[in-house]
């Protein structure tokens, strides 16, 4: 790690050319090879997804496109004659602006059952077909344009169907790397130290995204995936490059050059980045034991922007330092926008020019948030040269030098404390409830939020989630004897509330059957109706026919996801945490250290996950957060928070073990001096990265989107829990009351582990006389 820390120094206009080169050439070529988005949900081997199969099978595409409602309401009744006269100039004008439409009309005599009982609410059923993802979207915002034209007194219109939803996506990123630069100001107290992390982590969060790209022709690759992987990428890439600078500054305040601050710190900070982005890159990858395609795709994408971020970490950042030298505790602008003009001076090749100033053109932003919050170092002074006596006597005086001496003087009280509550946050856990969100938990500003409500008010809870009974003849049309009886079976069985006539679907062979249920898609009885239908209901009948029989639709849907993600999800668990226990056992040659790593990761992922229940679950405290109302957790949620959460918790665990490590062979073994030294030594950069990593996920919780933002709610609850009652509390305190067991293994172990030391001893780590 010397040897490379040393080539980027020295060669660091190469290295910066190279980034540049690399960054610009991946760009352009993934938005010339990139494909499409597209969204793949499909569960092979479901119900569900058999029944959806058939039907695309046999060709009834009217029956596997989008189905949308037109619901509307009015006072004078549905069929009102100025209300009926623009409804229908509605329709006819979808079908003539969007090709390949049906619509079954509530004004045909035939389609009596889309009127409310009250006569007073009626919906239409818009089919779309089968279709491109982007002109679903299209269509469906030339249709919310119609829909806005609509102006009769006394008609509401609303439209169902997601292809209408309207989500307000904040910036994440933007609010991320603002709340970064202003986080990193006050940390670091040098407008330099702030600016380097941030450029660090565009560079790699940019070569990662641009991958993304070419994933599009392999993958199907979700739209929200540049987000996911760019909101983590800035995170690890903040949290890596903090890190490294913090330990390069402290080199210099220690007396070393440049290049020798760049070679320690790469050489010990720039270890833990490294094994702390494998650990993420490996937690991200267990995603693939899910066996879903979309969730490859995620993983895929995210490894790529930790890949980028970790390697632009300690090769890009040495280069920056390299520039800055000395002059990384300067606070003042002038050094910050001074380098691209001394670079024009005479001397520099025209490749040095153009690179600078590319690099001035990418990062001008941040300067612009520099000089605004410029004001915010006159609160802080400026460093300057000190004695080796007022260095020690101010890493005494710190907050964290004192915190650190409190949990090694009262190790069982913050040990019980802490613990405990980790564990009370962990019990709602065991109730957690899989699903889906739906247009119920959107904003009721949203149109398909009031078309569900309104569907609600004239045909019952269950209309917005019918179970689909799909029945297969064979070589010939169902009997209707036998779909009669099927019919009086279904509407016998517990929570079905009304089942329609059986409708057979022309020159397939098939027919098919809505079942509503008497209660919401999202309540918990509408699941067990969906089992009682599965285990019960159909069975007998057939046994009785011969005839194939299959459930789908949005309930069945749920279960067959819910259900699988559910049964492999410990499987994922396991094995994530197997990888990282090896891992760490492998680094740390220590079976004690990793298994303290995996069971505070899980409290702390445990707690986060609870309190996401008793939010978005229970309901406590939802309308602070605008979530719209109570229901089940994503069912792809669990799987997804874990394998980040579990990644970056572990980047912490890494941070703050390698430095006791490191403090325990420096001080032959002191393993009390040795976890108080480390903590005083980690505690402000692992809360400095912890508060930046809230506020990048915790800008998800400003969108409208109920699961987007139970993510943001989620990984920021998890990232403060861990940051703060483990990894400042837990540990230090556990690690305190073990003391030398902290680094036990047997030594028959030990002999056979191959030697990875993320580690270096360095005399100078610590101000010379701190005990």
């Amino acid at each position: 790690m010397k040897k490379l820390a040393h080539l980027c120094y020295d060669r660091r206009w190469f290295v910066l050319g190279a980034w540049v080169v690399l960054l610009v050439g991946l760009t352009f070529i993934s938005m010339a090879v990139a494909g499409k988005y597209r969204t793949d949900f499909e569960l092979p081997g479901s119900e569900s997804q058999e029944a959806l199969d058939l039907l695309e099978e046999r060709g009834v595409a009217d029956r596997t496109g989008i189905s949308t409602q037109i619901v509307h309401r009015s006072e004078d009744g549905f069929d009102a004659p100025a209300v009926k006269a623009r409804m229908e100039q509605f329709y006819a004008q979808i079908q003539d602006e969007i090709e390949g439409v049906s619509i079954s009309s509530p004004f045909d005599p035939a389609n009596d059952f889309q009127v409310g009982e009250d006569g007073k609410i009626a919906y239409a059923e818009l089919n779309l077909g089968d279709r491109e993802q982007e002109e679903y979207v299209e269509d469906g915002e030339r249709i919310l344009e119609m829909h806005e034209e609509i102006d009769v007194e006394g008609l509401q219109v609303e439209l169902g169907g997601d292809i209408f939803a309207t989500f307000s996506e904040p910036n994440s990123e933007a609010f991320g790397l603002i709340a970064a630069a202003i986080i990193l100001l006050i940390a670091f107290r040098s407008l330099l130290a702030m600016g380097l992390p941030i450029a660090t982590a565009l560079f790699g969060v940019g070569c990662g995204a641009a991958v993304i790209g070419f994933l599009t022709n392999v993958l199907a690759v979700p739209e929200f995936t540049p987000l996911i992987a760019t909101l983590i990428g800035i995170g690890v890439g903040i949290d890596y490059a903090l890190l490294i600078v913090t330990r390069y500054r402290q080199g210099l305040h220690d007396g070393l050059n440049p290049r020798e601050s760049i070679a320690l710190a790469v050489d010990t900070s720039g270890r833990a980045v490294v094994f702390a982005g494998i650990t993420v890159m490996i937690s991200l990858m267990g995603m693939f034991l899910m066996n879903l395609d979309f969730m490859r795709s995620v993983a895929v994408a995210a490894v790529a922007a930790v890949l980028f971020t970790m390697a632009a970490s300690i090769t890009l950042l040495p280069a920056f330092l390299g520039f800055v030298g000395q002059n990384i505790d300067k606070p003042s602008l002038r050094n910050l926008i001074g380098f691209p003009a001394r670079v024009f001076k005479p001397g520099f090749s025209i490749l040095q020019r153009g690179i600078a100033l590319v690099v001035t053109v990418v990062f001008f932003w941040v300067f612009i948030i520099a000089g605004v919050i410029f004001l915010v170092k006159k609160a802080f002074g400026r460093a300057g040269s000190e004695t080796e006596e007022a260095k020690v006597e101010d890493y005494r005086q710190s907050f964290w030098y004192k915190w650190s001496r409190v949990i090694q003087d009262k190790p069982w009280p913050a040990l019980i404390i802490s613990a405990g509550i980790l564990i009370a946050l962990a019990i709602p856990v065991f109730s957690m409830r899989l699903g889906f969100s739906d247009a119920g938990n959107r904003q009721t500003t949203d149109t398909t939020r009031r078309a569900y409500d309104l569907l609600e008010q004239a045909f019952g809870p269950g209309f917005n989630g019918p179970v689909i009974v799909l029945v297969d003849g064979g070589d010939s049309p169902p009997p209707s004897a036998d779909l009669d009886e099927l019919g009086s079976a279904l509407e016998s069985t517990e929570g079905v509330a009304q089942v329609s006539p059986a409708i057979e679907l022309e020159d397939s062979n098939l027919a098919l059957i809505n079942v509503f249920p008497t209660t919401s898609p999202q309540d918990e009885a509408t699941t067990d109706l969906v089992h009682r239908l599965r285990n019960d209901t159909l069975p007998p009948v057939r046994s009785e026919s011969g005839l194939t029989i299959l459930t789908t639709g949005l309930p069945p849907a749920v279960v067959d996801f819910s259900d699988y993600t559910a049964e492999r999800l410990p499987l994922f668990i396991g094995a994530v945490l197997l990888l990282s226990f090896i891992l760490l056992l492998v680094v740390f040659h220590s079976v004690v250290v990793p298994i303290k790593a995996v069971i505070m990761n899980l409290l702390s992922i445990g707690a986060a996950f609870g309190a996401t229940i008793i939010v978005f679950q229970w309901g406590f405290g939802d309308s602070l957060l605008g979530v719209g109302k109570e229901g089940p957790i994503e069912a792809w949620g669990p799987m997804f928070i874990f394998a980040i959460v579990f990644g970056l918790s572990m980047d912490y665990e890494v941070f703050l073990l390698t430095r006791v490590r490191e403090e325990y062979d420096r001080n032959g073994g002191d393993n009390g001096r040795a976890v108080a030294d480390g903590l005083a030594a980690t505690g402000r950069v692992i809360s400095a990265a912890a508060l930046i990593m809230v506020c990048v996920f915790g800008a998800f919780i400003l969108g409208d989107d109920r699961s987007i933002k139970m993510v943001g709610f989620t990984l920021a609850a998890a990232i403060a829990i861990d940051a703060t009652l483990v990894r400042l509390i837990l540990v230090p305190s556990a690690m305190e009351l073990m003391g030398r067991w902290n680094w036990w293994a047997p030594q028959w172990l030990v002999d056979r582990l191959p030697t990875i030391r993320v580690d270096n001893v360095e005399p100078e780590a610590l101000p010379a006389g701190v005990e």
